[in-house]
């Protein structure tokens, strides 16, 4: 069921903290999600709806994971993929939001694990793919905050961080 989204401050602050610590559910905070004013929805129509109202998206949900791709400009584009169901720490539900940029070394490992505290969304990572280390750009978010502007913010900022870290290693538009 969708809810309406309020302000943080209509909650009181010692529920708010104990939501954020993972010590109460969504469903314990009924008119309370985040305080951006949207509409929380399930989040595989969050990311269609998202779709739809980019012209630069193309979104491909034949198969698990979702992939969508993203021009990104002077002629690039990236895919972006989007996988629902998985869980944090606490047990509560995430959209995971991922992107290739390329094969890893130690040097470029270390460099954008260093680069992670200046992105503002999402963290690069190194994952063996193929038997073979590579950076990637990856995000969750949780599923029962979900609405079309948050999952085209993560989608945007996941594929122009891995166009750019792409273009940089190999110079190449392959993922």
């Amino acid at each position: 069921r969708a809810m309406v989204v309020r302000a943080e401050a209509e909650v009181p602050r010692a529920m708010a903290e104990a939501f954020r610590k993972g010590r109460l559910e969504a469903a314990d905070m009924p008119d309370f999600v985040e305080g951006n004013g949207q509409q929380v929805m399930d989040p595989r129509e969050a990311v269609r709806q998202a779709v739809a109202a980019n012209s630069d998206y193309v979104l491909d949900e034949s198969d698990a994971p979702w992939k969508v791709t993203v021009t990104t400009g002077g002629g690039r584009k990236q895919v972006v993929e989007v996988r629902f169901g998985g869980t944090d720490d606490t047990g509560q539900e995430v959209v995971e939001y991922r992107s290739l940029c390329g094969d890893a070394s130690e040097k470029t490992a270390m460099t954008f694990l260093k680069y992670n505290t200046r992105l503002h969304h999402g963290a690069f990572a190194v994952e063996t793919i193929d038997e073979t280390d590579r950076i990637i750009v990856h995000a969750e978010h949780l599923a029962s905050t979900m609405n079309p502007v948050a999952a085209q913010r993560a989608i945007e900022a996941i594929a122009q961080q891995a166009d750019r870290v792409e273009q940089k290693l190999s110079g190449q538009d392959e993922f």
